[in-house]
């Protein structure tokens, strides 16, 4: 089977290498330069599966276009309840995590940066933010500043460079 994703070393393509690994399956990466691109390939039938945000295929599964196979969260996304994650179909502890940040120029001063991050903050744990997210499938980050998610940053850099080195991706 062959699946797309948004560019070489992505999440979604280094998440769908260690369920090959894993699983022990047979599956064709085929980069493309967006999530968009691939899941036109998706309905287009270039490609059997398509390892993408909810947000993102949410009209392609109720058009019919598309279909749900697993979530890859640890817990069941809200709104899909029926749908079962990849760590209940028998792989314990399988997640792929997409991380967001709002970025600034280096030297933005500390003040603007935390104004910045308490609006940004604010903003994503209002009521119909959070509401929205979960619709769609998603979740606000939990309040950090921001030199706690430097640290996140970094462990997740630190994360995805040994992801590589294990399942042997080639990058470039």
């Amino acid at each position: 089977m062959s699946y797309g994703s948004s560019g070489i070393g992505t999440v979604a393509h280094l998440g769908l290498e260690e369920l090959t690994v894993i699983t022990k399956a047979k599956f064709i990466h085929v980069p493309y330069k967006g999530g968009a691109q691939s899941l036109l390939a998706l309905m287009g039938g270039e490609i059997q599966m398509y390892p993408g945000l909810l947000l993102s295929a949410a009209s392609a599964l109720k058009s019919g276009k598309a279909r749900a196979l697993a979530a890859f969260s640890l817990n069941r996304i809200p709104a899909l309840p029926d749908l079962p994650t990849v760590a209940e179909q028998g792989f314990p502890g399988f997640k792929i995590v997409n991380t967001y940040g709002v970025y600034a120029p280096a030297g933005t001063p500390p003040s603007i940066i935390a104004a910045l991050n308490r609006a940004v903050g604010d903003f994503m744990h209002s009521p119909s933010m959070a509401q929205r997210l979960v619709a769609e499938g998603s979740q606000p980050g939990e309040r950090i500043t921001p030199g706690e998610y430097r640290a996140v940053f970094l462990r997740e850099y630190e994360d995805i460079e040994r992801r590589v080195k294990y399942l042997k991706v080639k990058i470039f």
